[in-house]
């Protein structure tokens, strides 16, 4: 965890965040019949300065991954849903 901290890119050291948010945090979407169940809704109310330490642009890597369908946010204060296995993929885990 610490190499990926220091020296992992910007994209991995954030998908790492939502990763242990994901298990922390992470409420399971409830089973409706076809949908996919592997989102989680984060419950815990996140800015883009708490994430910013990050370095990076907080929004483009959001942007980036729900583009690439790893996460889903519906509006200002609203929840993150994290898709855990494709956020898993993202990881290499």
């Amino acid at each position: 965890m610490l190499e990926l901290m220091a020296y992992g890119s910007a994209k991995k050291r954030l998908l790492y965040l939502l990763y242990k948010l994901s298990l922390k945090f992470g409420a399971p979407q409830s089973a409706v019949e076809g949908q996919d169940t592997q989102w989680v809704c984060l419950e815990v109310k996140l800015t883009h300065q708490e994430l910013a330490s990050i370095r990076k642009t907080v929004t483009e890597l959001l942007s980036d991954f729900a583009a690439e369908g790893i996460v889903n946010k519906e509006g200002l204060r609203k929840s993150l849903w994290v898709h855990t296995e494709r956020l898993k993929e993202a990881l290499d885990l």
